[in-house]
């Protein structure tokens, strides 16, 4: 992700799959991409990023005070 793609993220953009006994396998990233895109306003898009990204974004987001908005 490129710096414009993180600074647009969202509360609850990050979610984890799980296998058939419970275990997280797989943790996924949404946001607004920019490179390569058609549309200058961007596109939504999801990328698989690793368990300690995930952790860092929850960190983070628990971090905020309750009913802030990101800054645009």
């Amino acid at each position: 992700m490129r710096d414009s793609e993180i600074k647009h993220l969202r509360p609850g953009s990050t979610h984890t799959l799980l296998d058939s006994s419970g275990r997280p396998y797989r943790w996924t990233i949404t946001s607004l991409a920019f490179k390569g895109e058609n549309d200058p306003a961007s596109t939504v898009a999801t990328w698989i990023i690793g368990a300690p990204a995930a952790l860092a974004v929850a960190v983070l987001e628990r971090l905020q005070p309750p009913g802030s908005s990101p800054a645009r």
